[in-house]
């Protein structure tokens, strides 16, 4: 059985090349574990919990990766936080996540291979962020990404910069390790809504219709612990809502 299949208490848990400390709600079926996930769920956005997409896509890489002993290197959207790749990746499985959060330096990239190899894992998929900065990715970026060609906002079009691709030709230069890169793009953006997704838009939308009924400027309906909230829209884009570390932490248990 595998480490999933056992709660995360049974497996020995590695990451970057070697032991780590595990954290201290290393057991899935923890109150710590189970908390984590239920704060999410009762404040999470409209569409993330449609991180299946990216879920089913992995669930399908690991077939090719497993059968051809590959590096798989999935490219997911995420400019500034890492929301998409770390729900789609933990979801999935990958065993390694790379976020805007918490950057990673290729040298533990190459270092967490060697060590899943050396384990008898012959197989291995990297879920990392469009937006992720490393040093060692840059002069394997595509000249397209020198220009830095802009968007409808003015932002640096990241699809542009082959983060995925970049990281994917650093891999097999410094392992050898036959690898393959995957961006999902906009297809991230598309598909049916889940019904709670469907449900959650239906009551905010009528929230929002409601306030401007009764002329109230500066609110916002929000999702807060399981319930319609009206907030000031200031507070909402005061700061940008990034991974916390409890969660990012929770992938070092299945590396």
């Amino acid at each position: 059985m595998s480490c999933w299949g056992r709660g995360a208490a049974l497996c020995p848990a590695t990451f970057r090349g070697g032991p780590v400390q595990r954290p201290a709600f290393a057991d899935v079926n923890s109150p710590e574990s189970h908390e984590i996930f239920h704060r999410g769920q009762r404040n999470q956005d409209i569409g993330e919990e449609n991180g299946r997409v990216e879920s089913e896509a992995l669930d399908r890489l690991h077939t090719t990766a497993s059968a051809h002993h590959r590096v798989m290197v999935v490219e997911v959207m995420g400019r500034d936080t890492g929301w998409v790749a770390m729900v789609g990746g933990l979801a999935g499985g990958a065993d390694m996540i790379i976020i805007p959060e918490f950057p990673a330096e290729l040298d533990a990239v190459v270092q967490h291979l060697h060590h899943r190899r050396g384990e008898g894992k012959d197989f291995s998929i990297i879920v990392v962020a469009e937006g992720v900065k490393m040093r060692a990715l840059e002069p394997a970026v595509p000249v397209a990404a020198g220009a830095e060609k802009r968007d409808a906002f003015g932002h640096v079009q990241l699809a542009k910069q082959g983060v995925g691709d970049a990281l994917s030709t650093r891999i097999e230069e410094a392992t050898g390790f036959e690898t393959r890169v995957t961006v999902l793009g906009h297809l991230q953006r598309g598909g049916s809504p889940s019904p709670v997704d469907r449900i959650w838009a239906t009551r905010l939308g009528v929230a929002a219709t409601d306030l401007l009924a009764d002329r109230k400027a500066g609110l916002i309906p929000i999702r807060k612990d399981g319930q319609v909230a009206i907030v000031p829209l200031r507070d909402v884009v005061a700061e940008t809502r990034r991974v916390p570390r409890e969660l990012y932490d929770l992938q070092l248990v299945f590396g």
